[in-house]
């Protein structure tokens, strides 16, 4: 939706870091809205010389495994970095969202959104800012 890189605080990724499989991120201290902290990947064996900027232009796409090392900065850019974000996952291992496919067939959605991660999104249908 907007430019994605460095100057707005767009996303670092460390290649290579998902064959490690799951990592405690907690452990690493890596939360939305941080970028991987440098001493805390060499605690953890990896090496963030290898961490790259992710640049992404409007309209632009990119998709990644939640095991992959990953975190975002601070914005500070004279422009939003606002983002669409969707998650897929295969079925037997998860029990929220909705099927996009079954058995290889795609499934319509159900009638009633299902939630992902804002469970008072009903209730509290306001605009939220941070």
């Amino acid at each position: 939706i907007d430019p994605h890189d460095p100057l707005s605080g767009g996303m670092k990724i460390l290649p290579g870091s998902h064959l490690r499989g799951s990592v405690d991120i907690d452990k690493l201290g890596v939360e939305m809205g941080d970028a991987p902290q440098e001493a805390l990947l060499e605690a953890a064996g990896f090496d963030p010389a290898g961490l790259i900027d992710v640049e992404l232009e409007p309209g632009d796409f990119a998709l990644w495994s939640p095991y992959l090392i990953h975190g975002s900065g601070t914005n500070n850019a004279d422009h939003f970095r606002r983002f669409y974000i969707n998650g897929y996952v295969r079925a037997e291992d998860c029990d929220r969202g909705e099927w996009a496919f079954r058995e290889g067939e795609p499934v319509p959605l159900g009638g009633k959104p299902a939630l992902v991660h804002y469970e008072q999104l009903f209730e509290r249908p306001e605009p939220h800012y941070l």
